[in-house]
C-alpha cells in the first residue's frame, strides 16, 4: 500500500467513526493555519495531546519525519516547538507555509495520521486526490472510485482481503493464520526433530527419522577348535550413515572401517578357540549421533545322544558332526553348547533291546523322563577329540535298561 493511501486511510479512520479517536470538524480559518480539536476515546477533549507536523512530500513514518517548521503567527515569524502540545481542551492551532502536511496526533500511545493542505492563498482547502475529493470532516466510509497515484480503487473489500497494486481487493492465497499469527505471508520453520516437506501448496510436517541401526548380522556359533577366517558382516540403517566401523574384543583388524553405503564389511583375520569362548563384534555408525549394535562369535562344546547296542566302552571317535562309539554306534550331535540342568534332550527313537547313550560334558547328572526317574549307569570318562582336533573331557552315559520307542530325557541335576 502506498504512503499516500496509508496516510489517507489513517485520516479517514481518524476523521470518521472508524477509529477510537475523532477530530471534530476542522475550520479552515486564517491563511496558513492548521487547526483542530482532539477528542479522546472516552469522548472528552484530549488535553495536552502530542501533535506532529511533517511534510507530505518526502515525509512519512511513525512517528513521521522530518518535522516541518510551524509558527504561532501568519507572518511565520514566531516559530513554535514541533511536536506541538494541545491545550487543556485538546485544541491546537499552528501556522505553516503553503503545502500539504502529514498531521499526526498521539493519544494514550496510539498514533493517528491525516493530511492537511495549506493553500498558497492563505487558507486551507479540501484534499483532492485524482478526481475524487474528500472534504475536511467528511464521514465517507467507502473508497470506491478514489484515484491515488493514478490507480482508481474498486469497491471496498472485506477485513480478510488486502488492497493490491491495481486498486482492487484480493483474498490472500493459502494459510492466513497460524496460532493467531496472521498473514498474508507466513513462514513455517521446521524445528529440530521434525521433517517438513512441500508438495505444490501442501506442507507436510512429520517427526524426523531417528537414525538407527536396523539390522546387524554375521555372528556364529561353532564347536571348539573351529577356525573362522575373514568373517563377513552386514548391516542396514534407517538412513545412510556418514561413517561406520566394526571393532572386536580380540583386537584383530580392529577397527575395520566400512565404506559407503556402510552395509557390509569383512574382518581380515582368523578367529579360533579350543575352549568355550565368546568374541564380541561392535558396529558403530554415525549420522549426527553415534549408535551401536553387536554380534558375537561363540565357540562351545558339542554334546551327542542316541540309541545303540549296550556295552560301549570309553573309546569314542569324532566323525564330522557325530560321535562313533567303540561298538560302532553312531550318536548324532544334539547341540553346540554344554547341557544345562532342566534341559530336555531328544526325543530319541530306537528299536527293541537298544539303550540310550548320552555323551555329555558333565559327569554327575541324574535324569527323568515323562516326570519319572530315568535310570542310567555311572558314566564313563571319555577323552574325546572332536572333528576340529580339540581335546575335550566328556562323559558317556548308558541307560540301565534296554528301551523301545520314543523318549525325551530331562537333565534333572
Amino acid at each position: 500500500m502506498t504512503h499516500a493511501l496509508k496516510s489517507l486511510w489513517r485520516y479517514i479512520k481518524l476523521a470518521t467513526l472508524l477509529g477510537p479517536l475523532m477530530l471534530l470538524p476542522m475550520s479552515l480559518r486564517a491563511q496558513g493555519y492548521i487547526t483542530g480539536q482532539v477528542i479522546s476515546p472516552a469522548g472528552t477533549p484530549a488535553a495536552y495531546a502530542t501533535v506532529r507536523v511533517c511534510p507530505y512530500s518526502g515525509g512519512g513514518g511513525l512517528p513521521c519525519s522530518p518535522l516541518s517548521l510551524i509558527y504561532s503567527d501568519l507572518a511565520l515569524t514566531q516559530p513554535v516547538a514541533n511536536p506541538y502540545t494541545t491545550d487543556q481542551w485538546g485544541n491546537y492551532s499552528v501556522a505553516a507555509a503553503s503545502s500539504t502536511y502529514i498531521v499526526q496526533v498521539t493519544v494514550s500511545g496510539a498514533v493517528y495520521s491525516y493530511l492537511y493542505t495549506v493553500g498558497a492563498g492563505g487558507s486551507g482547502f479540501p484534499i483532492v486526490l485524482g478526481t475524487t475529493s474528500i472534504a475536511s470532516g467528511s464521514t465517507t466510509t467507502s473508497l470506491a472510485g478514489l484515484t491515488v497515484n493514478g490507480v482508481t480503487l474498486s469497491a471496498s473489500g472485506s477485513s480478510s482481503q488486502y488492497l493490491n497494486g491495481t486498486g482492487s481487493y484480493t483474498t490472500p492465497a493459502g494459510i492466513t493464520s497460524i496460532n493467531s499469527q496472521t498473514g498474508p505471508s507466513l513462514t513455517i520453520a521446521c524445528a529440530t526433530g521434525l521433517t517438513c516437506t512441500t508438495t505444490s501448496n501442501t506442507v507436510t510436517i512429520s517427526l524426523a527419522t531417528v537414525f538407527a541401526i536396523t539390522s546387524f548380522t554375521g555372528g556364529w556359533t561353532v564347536p571348539v577348535g573351529a577356525s573362522v577366517v575373514n568373517p563377513a558382516f552386514a548391516a542396514t540403517y534407517s538412513t545412510t550413515p556418514a561413517s561406520a566401523n566394526i571393532t572386536n574384543t580380540e583386537g584383530i583388524s580392529s577397527p575395520t572401517n566400512l565404506t559407503t553405503p556402510f552395509t557390509s564389511g569383512t574382518i581380515t583375520g582368523t578367529f579360533v578357540h579350543t575352549t568355550p569362548e565368546t568374541t564380541t563384534f561392535t558396529l558403530s555408525a554415525t549420522q549426527g549421533s553415534t549408535v551401536t549394535a553387536t554380534q558375537t562369535g561363540n565357540w562351545g562344546y558339542e554334546i551327542f545322544g542316541g540309541y545303540g547296542a549296550a556295552g560301549a566302552t570309553s573309546t569314542v571317535n569324532a566323525s564330522g558332526t557325530t560321535a562313533v562309539l567303540s561298538n560302532l554306534t553312531v550318536l548324532p550331535r544334539l547341540q553346540i553348547g554344554a547341557e544345562t540342568v532342566g534341559e530336555s534332550l531328544g526325543p530319541f527313537t530306537g528299536l527293541t533291546g537298544q539303550n540310550i547313550y548320552l555323551l555329555l560334558t558333565g559327569g554327575s547328572h541324574t535324569f527323568t523322563s515323562a516326570g519319572l526317574p530315568a535310570a542310567f549307569n555311572a558314566p564313563l570318562t571319555v577323552s574325546f577329540v572332536n572333528s576340529n582336533g580339540a581335546s575335550v573331557t566328556m562323559y558317556l552315559y548308558q541307560s540301565t535298561n534296554a528301551l523301545y520307542g520314543n523318549y525325551t530325557i530331562v537333565v534333572a541335576s
